[in-house]
């Protein structure tokens, strides 16, 4: 429903998805498999305009747009970061909202 009264469209990956009927002219089925493929499918259908210099978004937590870029040490010691995760990553981001550290990989 929403969907159609706002103009958006669903992204899904299962070829039956479980919405209505009349939603099915708003249902895109993703063909790629991984997630980089599936980033770039959406970008290239849906001719998504990127900022190369706002590439984190949104905070998944509190909504806000300002991040700042850390080091391995930067977060040593935060109790977010794990000491495994310290030995795999060497790259974070944290929220300037509400200081949630962030890293690539899965969620």
């Amino acid at each position: 429903e929403r969907a159609m009264v706002e103009d958006r469209f669903i992204i899904v990956c299962s070829s039956k998805p479980n919405l209505p009927s009349r939603a099915v002219d708003r249902v895109y089925k993703l063909r790629a498999l991984g997630p980089d493929e599936q980033l770039r499918e959406i970008i290239d259908i849906f001719e998504v305009q990127v900022d190369p210099d706002c590439l984190c978004g949104r905070c998944i937590q509190c909504n806000a747009w300002d991040w700042r870029f850390a080091s391995r040490e930067d977060v040593r010691g935060n109790p977010q970061v794990s000491e495994s995760t310290l030995a795999a990553y060497d790259e974070f981001w944290v929220c300037g909202g509400c200081g949630k550290v962030f890293w690539e990989g899965g969620m």
